[in-house]
C-alpha cells in the first residue's frame, strides 16, 4: 500500500490522544482551555441568537406571571 502513494503507513490501532485526536491532554494548558471555552461560548451564543431571531414575537413570549425560579421549569 505504501508503494501506491509513497506515504508512511501507521499500523498502530491505539485510540487517538485528546478530543478527536487533536492534541494530547498532557500538553494542554489553562490558556488553551480558556481560549477554547470562549470560542465555544461565542458559537453557542450566536446559534442561540439565530434561533431566537427565527421566532415570531408571539413565540418568544413565556406567558409567565414573573421571571423567577418558581416559573423557570414550567411544563
Amino acid at each position: 500500500m505504501s508503494a501506491l502513494d509513497g506515504k508512511e503507513i501507521t499500523l498502530d490501532m491505539s485510540p487517538p490522544l485528546g478530543i478527536g485526536g487533536s492534541g494530547s491532554p498532557l500538553e494542554a494548558t489553562a490558556e488553551t482551555g480558556e481560549k477554547i471555552i470562549k470560542l465555544e461560548g461565542d458559537i453557542v451564543g450566536k446559534e442561540a441568537m439565530e434561533l431566537l431571531n427565527s421566532l415570531t414575537p408571539e413565540q418568544r413570549k413565556l406567558h409567565l406571571p414573573a421571571i423567577s425560579p418558581e416559573y423557570w421549569w414550567h411544563g
